[in-house]
């Protein structure tokens, strides 16, 4: 790739040039830019354009852009300023000194690299400038003047504005340089104080900041001449030299002085008055009327402003201790303080702990407060002692915190734990911890170094010592697959109140208060475990009873498994006991080999997989079968229907529901693999094909049904009682309310398997979708599960842990996933990389103008998310698209250069030349159609699939047994049941904010049957809403890795307004 050539018109530009286009105080603004490196992203427009990127004061970038017309040259910016700013003059210093670069030989820019820049030597001598002033009553008038041809100094009409942007005026160019800095100071001083810079001939001292003051002195280190007006008194220009201090002093009646004190070389000096808003220097008086200007030695913040302008302060005898104590410290942080010897001041003395309690009963128990601060006195003052509590003395400046500090063990044996970071503090004690507080209560009175304060209204409570008995009995219910669990709770001699006690530990009570005021802890760790167990059952609780009986099903074994582990068991029904057994103990059923008549040999991981099926289904259960795409979830599930037709198991017909372009995959492979099973498939629904189900499946054993045929022929499927029913690609049932969902549902079956690679997308209730018809009995209210875990897991509160713990064990036994990592360890490995594209200049235009209208329009949209959803996705998918070609959006903008397809094809290039083949994913047709346009033009032949080709399988065949080097497929029609091994390259053009989408794709070449590694390249177009949906992706694929994978999974959860907000905050 050659150079960028810069143009040459940037070499003729001089900084006077420059000064008189954009002004002096710009243009030094500006080189700062330069210098500090803030130019970035160049391009060069013909010899004429220049736009750049300048980052700004406050690290945000500005698009500013430079227009030659052979004689001069403009700026326009989009910062606030628009047109002739320091960004501009950035990007002229920036191209003029990479053009001077450019041109240089060789060896004169390695050079340059060593010895650096000459061009602060450069300065010539010229006409000199001088500086008139005039004392005013209470300020100094400045004007610029210059050496005339008559060797006098001359004012004329000379302004600050015209000395610092005269063109070749000759003038010496430190002194211009000069006094365009003191010109610049009061411009900045005087904007920010006003909102606009001063006009006119004249400044004034008082306008020049701080900052002026070095300015001044530089301007006389150069030579710049001070020169009076005709009848001003003499004034002597100094620097920051001004020192402010505070003085202490006795007054005759105990009390103390604190003056403020100026001084200057060492002197005290009284002001004649201070300088500028706020003041920056003083005023001070010479000889014979004449004045000393002097700056402050460093900038006043604040307080010291407030110190400078306020002479002194009286403070009576009896508060010299709180002054002492409290006001200097403080003082000291302001300026210094002089303090004369012999001057004795009251100290401070040890802090005492200071406690206060205050109890209060509710309805639902004992509340308390505890609050902990300290009190100090004073050592040699008679001055009220100072405390510090919640309510005031904080910022006390006599506080000892390392005194403070050496009594937190004294709060921590308080409050049984630890102490608060910060104190003072108020802690809640509520409960049982308030209860426990009162033993410790009496310890701490005896401490000499503790004050305790508790106010009216305690009551005593004593705690029961002897440890709660529990009694859990089974019984069995009428129907048999019903069971309920009794439980009763003693202490001492006393049979708890069920109803209490169970809505207490459910509620997560620590502790239980009887009527007569004794109270015992729950605080035991069978309680404790049995408080988790009963509140994820709270609501399975037989409505007749006392809510102290739950009914359980076989379903809930895991939950039964936990509670046994308490030993805590009374009686036990043997059908709840045979049953549970089996469930639990699944590793010990017998192990089915793999059936004689399956053309195909399963891996250990399948076999297992068919022994997991098998025995959910021998206990009337069915599961969920999550493996990693591409390892063969279709052969185990017709593993364990030829193993039932072996074992004359096979007692009824199994249906397969599956998306429609997968059905057929399904039929292949079950001529492949059982060719012995009769199949039948149902791809036209009943009217259509002109009989009903039941006499199109008469003699088959598996039926395969489109999700669109299941649905719209629910009724004649109901008729039918299936052995099994098992449902791939199961996310298309994932929303319980779509009509898919409660038409499957609705159709009997012995047990249900789910078979998906993905059974978590968007969030939790998509797995409750999936269990709701494999295991109803588990989770059976959608309500309970959302607020027990998928509230906790997905907002991530404080028993998100916990939680998703419990919801794992919980599904343990009936989800089964492996990873290609864990079971498939010779598959090549797969190499994944984020291609950033850029958007020519053309390109980001269009995009800039769309996404400002659009931000805007969705913004105002935001607030109601569910009413608004579809214009919303309109505009964010509007945006998506501009991302990827402006001809996508507009017709008129056809012609602008897609930058994204220019990538694509340097990249499939190499793929091509190297002997290797792609598959080309993207959401849009309509940008697949470009792109298949382009590499058609390019002479790189292509096979294409979207949702609207018909005969799928053909192209599908077509590729694998053609040449052709790249295979389009639109990400919907080709995410799912193909097996493309015949790639091992795979672009995804466009980020989706459901990664889940992105990994199906990907795995059509990554799987069972891959030889070669597999690379992956995913174009992002930088700074647009692009970047934002993979930086979403991240976020969203964690739910996933959390509950169903251990490491490598893909989810994204529907998007919220946040996230909205998020894409679109570029």
């Amino acid at each position: 790739m050659s150079a960028k050539q810069y143009p040459s018109w940037v070499l003729d530009l001089t900084d006077e040039e420059l000064r008189w286009t954009f002004g002096a105080p710009t243009f030094f603004r500006g080189s700062d830019y330069a210098k500090q490196k803030r130019v970035g992203h160049v391009t060069v427009a013909g010899d004429r354009i220049v736009t750049a990127q300048v980052r700004g004061s406050e690290h945000g970038a500005y698009y500013t852009s430079l227009a030659w017309d052979g004689s001069q040259v403009s700026n326009t910016c989009t910062c606030p300023v628009r047109r002739d700013c320091k960004h501009g003059v950035a990007l002229v210093l920036h191209l003029r000194e990479a053009a001077s670069r450019q041109r240089m030989p060789k060896w004169q820019r390695d050079l340059a690299l060593v010895l650096g820049s000459d061009e602060d030597s450069a300065f010539s001598a010229g006409t000199p400038l001088a500086i008139q002033y005039t004392l005013l009553l209470h300020d100094v008038e400045l004007r610029p003047m210059y050496w005339g041809a008559r060797n006098t100094w001359v004012r004329g009409q000379a302004t600050w504005d015209e000395m610092t942007r005269a063109r070749n005026a000759g003038h010496d160019p430190a002194h211009r340089q000069a006094l365009a800095r003191l010109h610049a100071a009061a411009q900045e001083s005087h904007t920010n104080r006003w909102g606009f810079g001063p006009r006119g001939g004249h400044l004034l001292v008082s306008e020049l900041g701080h900052e002026g003051w070095r300015l001044i002195q530089e301007a006389q280190s150069v030579g710049v001449e001070f020169i009076p007006a005709k009848e001003s008194r003499t004034v002597t220009f100094r620097g920051p030299e001004l020192e402010l201090t505070a003085e202490l002093t006795s007054s005759d009646d105990g009390g103390l002085n604190v003056q403020r004190v100026l001084t200057l070389d060492g002197e005290a000096v009284t002001p004649v008055n201070l300088l500028g808003m706020p003041p920056h220097g003083a005023m001070l008086p010479a000889e014979k009327g004449d004045r000393i200007v002097v700056g402050f030695s460093r900038p006043l913040d604040e307080s010291a402003r407030a110190l400078a302008q306020l002479p002194s302060v009286q403070i009576p005898a009896p508060d010299v201790g709180q002054f002492a104590l409290e006001y200097l410290p403080r003082l000291k942080r302001v300026a210094p303080v002089r303090q004369p010897e012999g001057l004795t001041l009251p100290t401070v003395g040890t802090p005492e702990l200071l406690v206060t309690v205050e109890q209060t009963p509710t309805e639902t128990g004992i509340t308390g407060t505890v609050e902990i601060g300290f009190r100090y006195g004073y050592e040699g003052s008679t001055a009220k002692p100072v405390d510090i509590t919640t309510r005031g003395g904080r910022s006390f400046a006599g506080r000892d915190m390392v005194a403070e500090q050496e009594l937190r063990p004294v709060v921590e044996e308080l409050l049984g734990g630890p102490a608060p970071k910060v104190l003072p503090a108020t802690v809640l004690r509520e409960g049982r911890a308030f209860l426990e507080l009162w033993p410790r209560l009496d310890d701490l009175a005896e401490r000499d170094d503790v004050i305790l304060v508790i106010t009216e209204g305690t009551r005593g409570y004593q705690q029961l010592e002897e440890a709660p008995q529990i009694s859990l009995r089974v019984n069995e219910k009428a129907d048999w697959d019903w069971f309920d669990l009794e439980v009763s709770v003693t202490v001492g001699e006393v049979k708890a109140p069920l109803p209490d006690l169970l809505r207490a530990i459910s509620a997560g009570d620590d502790h239980l208060i009887l009527d007569n005021g004794d109270w015992f802890s729950l605080d035991h760790p069978e309680l404790q475990r049995l408080r988790d167990l009963l509140a994820e059952a709270r609501l399975l609780t037989d409505p007749d009873s006392d809510g102290s009986v739950i009914r359980l099903r076989p379903e809930n074994a895991g939950w039964w498994e936990e509670l046994v582990e308490l030993g805590v068991v009374a009686r036990d029904s043997e059908a709840w006991n045979r049953v549970t057994t089996r469930l639990l103990q699944a590793t010990g059923a017998p192990e089915i080999e793999a059936p004689s008549s399956l053309r195909a040999d399963l891996r250990g991981y399948q076999l297992t997989g068919l022994r997991w099926m098998d025995f959910l289904r021998s206990v009337g259960l069915g599961g969920i079968l999550a493996d990693d795409m591409g390892l063969g979830k279709t052969l185990q599930a017709l593993a364990l229907i030829c193993s039932l037709q072996e074992r004359d198991l096979l007692t009824g017909p199994v249906l397969v529901v599956a998306p429609s372009s997968v059905v057929g995959a399904w039929a292949e492979q079950a001529v492949r693999f059982t060719p012995d099973l009769t199949v039948t498939t149902l791809s036209e629904t009943s009217r259509k094909r002109g009989s009903t189900v039941q006499e199109a499946i008469d003699g088959a054993q598996l039926v395969l049904a489109s999700y669109a045929v299941a649905r719209l022929d629910v009724e004649q499927f109901e008729q039918t009682h299936w052995q099994l029913v098992l449902l791939d690609e199961a996310q298309f049932v994932k929303n319980r309310q779509s009509r898919t969902y409660q038409a499957v549902r609705r159709i009997p079956a012995g047990a249900r398997f789910v078979l998906s690679g993905t059974p978590l997308e968007n969030n939790l209730m998509d797995l409750w979708s999936m269990l709701s018809l494999t295991t109803p009995g588990l989770f059976p209210d959608p309500r309970v599960f959302t607020e027990t875990y998928r509230k906790p897991i997905e907002e991530g509160d404080d028993e998100a842990g916990a939680m998703l713990a419990q919801l794992l064990r919980r599904i343990k036994p009936v989800l089964l996933r492996r990873t290609k990592e864990l079971v498939a360890p010779e598959l090549p490995p797969r190499q994944e990389q984020v291609v950033p594209v850029e958007l020519n200049a053309a390109h980001r235009r269009v995009y800039d103008r769309h996404l400002n209208r659009e931000r805007q329009r969705v913004m105002g949209l935001v607030g109601d998310l569910q009413k608004n959803r579809i214009t919303i996705l309109r505009s964010l998918t509007l945006l998506r698209q501009l991302s990827l070609s402006p001809g996508l959006v507009e017709a008129e903008h056809a012609d602008i250069a897609a930058s994204k397809i220019d990538v694509l094809l340097e990249l499939l290039a190499d793929v091509v030349a190297g002997g290797h083949r792609a598959l080309v994913f993207s959401q849009f047709t309509s940008f697949l159609g470009l792109v298949k346009e382009r590499l058609n033009a390019e002479g790189i032949e292509t096979v294409y699939l979207d949702g609207r080709t018909r005969n799928r399988q053909a192209r599908v065949d077509e590729f694998r047994q053609g040449s052709a080097p790249a295979f389009l497929i639109s990400l919907k029609a080709g995410g799912f049941g193909l097996t493309l091994t015949e790639a091992d390259y795979v672009f995804v053009l466009d980020p989706w904010w459901n990664p889940a989408a992105e990994a199906q794709a990907v795995d059509r070449a990554h799987r069972i049957g891959q030889d070669k590694p597999v690379m992956v390249y995913r174009l992002v177009a930088s700074n647009t809403i692009e970047a934002k949906v993979v930086a979403l992706q991240e976020r969203k694929r964690e739910l996933f890795n959390q509950v169903v994978d251990a490491g490598d999974g893909a989810v994204a959860g529907a998007l919220s307004a946040d996230d909205i907000r998020g894409l679109l905050d570029m």
